[in-house]
């Protein structure tokens, strides 16, 4: 019972101002669910358990997506520290599309960074990425499978014989 009242209360974190619909004004908490999915997910690459993905996903398919490639991020890293810049953003009626650059220095003294575009969504008054690119990545996990476009209208996770032809491309069942 204490799991399940855990995971409620981080869901709350991300509300947006209307339970039906996107606005302008949800901008601050979208950013805010971004980065802290950004940061979950580089922690992440220490240890797969370090995430919990479903604070942030809901989608069932995306979720398998992004349980798979957390796994394949894992490395032997310490983070030292982890910097996010908002690099575009885009509000459509039912969506808002971040880019967001991220530099993250290790422990031995080396960094690297990336370039990642989530696309967040509300459903019932809940903020929720509803999908999730990271371009020429550490792993080229994305680039290896979904090819370098990035996020397309519709996503792939919104056409469900294009989610399962992703999912069965990257050994999810």
């Amino acid at each position: 019972m204490l799991l399940f009242t855990l995971s409620i209360a981080g869901c709350s974190m991300f509300r947006a101002v209307d339970k039906t619909m996107l606005l302008q004004e949800d901008f601050a908490k979208v950013y805010e669910l971004c980065e802290s999915f950004l940061r979950d997910s580089y922690y992440a690459q220490e240890d797969a358990s370090k995430i919990d993905l479903s604070r942030y996903i809901v989608d069932l398919n995306l979720l398998r997506y992004a349980r798979k490639k957390i796994e394949a991020e894992v490395r032997a890293v310490d983070i030292v520290s982890i910097e996010v810049h908002l690099m575009e953003h885009a509000h459509q009626t039912d969506r808002y599309l971040l880019t967001l650059n991220a530099k993250v220095t290790l422990d031995y003294g080396g960094s690297f960074g990336e370039r990642t575009q989530l696309l967040v969504k509300n459903i019932d008054g809940r903020l929720v990425i509803a999908d999730w690119y990271t371009f020429k990545g550490r792993s080229g996990f994305d680039d290896v499978f979904r090819g370098p476009q990035g996020i397309t209208n519709p996503t792939v996770w919104e056409d469900v014989d294009k989610a399962k032809e992703l999912l069965r491309k990257v050994g999810v069942k």
